[in-house]
């Protein structure tokens, strides 16, 4: 047998010994609504070696599931080829998880509010989501070399993940932190500062960042957004600019999605990073300029600013702006008071942004419309 799924044993409190099948790849584990424990029954009796092909496992909605004992010692091999776990739904699981995986490429934990995820050995991770738990600890500098994507969200113990930059993620790609309000600076301006020697770069691969519901938070690091691809921000409350986080002049951002951010007054001083093909922002309703040129614009006149820098008006090809999306942004009055935008600007969209009052200027290469 090499799939096996348990599901809705409603009565069964004990796992037969499902180790000693050989086969097994996939097993799925969800709603046994009276199984409180799992431990040495499931990996038979005296055995030494367990789940030898197992692939792939899932525990879901097992609610009065409270511990798990993986029966570790020198001489036991357990799930020596695992690729995936995911546990979801187990209010009440506590205690630790298996200590040594050393295939685990995927890793969720979710909704187990009880559980504290602790490692210290997972070094193929590339793919990592905890969301509503106690926390996560990791305990050597290379555990993580290999991950590649990490998601931490509501209810998660922050201030560990604060820590993390200090253990060895150099190979994350990918991070999307949801919901942690006690998050006022963004990794206290420690992703890959400009110009820091290797040894005190943090998160170098880092391509895409998804922040969402993060109330407090007021600034980036230096740099940080311009240096990744994709960039999306959605309700952040107190955010006044991201005029920091856009500082580099080696600029890779392409994307960048701004929403509910009633803060926002301005994106960012001077000009976009050069290398920015898509903008929107959405129901900003404070936003009244998306360049600040350092002489108080946003707060006087409107006929200050304008998407393109005063030093590329003879040049708007520095520009790479493809595509800019406006929506519900009601303090904005203009797009651009020089009438100047980017020539490359190929697609317009505008809609409920009352205050507005001009377009400006449009692209000759403009093929799409919308206000």
């Amino acid at each position: 047998m090499v799939d096996l799924k348990l599901d809705g044993c409603e009565n069964c409190t004990t796992l037969p010994s499902l180790a000693l099948m050989g086969s097994l790849q996939n097993l799925t584990i969800r709603l046994m609504g009276k199984m409180k424990k799992i431990g040495g029954e499931v990996y038979g009796e005296g055995c030494s070696k367990s789940f030898q092909s197992l692939r792939t496992l899932c525990f879901e909605d097992l609610q009065e599931w409270k511990y798990w004992d993986p029966v570790e010692n020198d001489h036991v091999q357990r799930f020596p080829c695992l690729q995936k776990l995911s546990i979801s739904q187990c209010p009440k699981l506590s205690g630790r998880l298996p200590n040594h995986l050393p295939l685990l490429d995927n890793l969720v934990i979710d909704e187990c509010e009880q559980l504290v995820v602790s490692f210290s050995s997972l070094p193929m991770l590339r793919s990592l989501e905890i969301n509503r738990c106690k926390g996560m600890v990791c305990c050597s500098l290379v555990d993580s070399e290999a991950l590649n994507s990490m998601s931490t969200g509501r209810e998660s113990n922050f201030p560990v993940f604060r820590s993390w930059s200090r253990e060895g993620f150099q190979k994350l790609e990918h991070l999307s932190i949801v919901g942690c309000e006690e998050l006022i600076h963004l990794l206290a301006n420690k992703i890959c500062p400009e110009n820091a020697p290797q040894e005190s770069s943090y998160f170098t691969f880092l391509q895409e960042l998804h922040l969402k519901e993060l109330r407090n938070l007021v600034s980036f690091p230096d740099g940080l957004l311009s240096i990744l691809s994709r960039v999306t921000i959605r309700q952040c409350d107190a955010l006044t600019s991201l005029h920091e986080g856009l500082k580099h002049s080696n600029a890779h951002l392409k994307y960048l999605e701004v929403y509910d951010c009633p803060s926002l007054t301005f994106i960012v001083r001077g000009r976009l990073p050069s290398s920015l093909k898509e903008l929107s922002i959405i129901r900003c309703e404070n936003l009244a300029c998306i360049l600040d040129n350092g002489e108080d614009i946003c707060t006087s006149s409107p006929s200050s600013y304008s998407l393109v820098h005063r030093d590329d008006m003879d040049n708007t090809s520095t520009s790479l702006l493809y595509k800019l999306r406006m929506v519900e942004c009601h303090s904005l009055t203009h797009l651009s008071s020089t009438d100047q935008l980017p020539s490359t600007l190929a697609e317009l969209s505008l809609a409920n942004c009352s205050s507005l009052r001009t377009l400006g200027q449009l692209s000759k290469g403009l093929v799409s419309l919308f206000y």
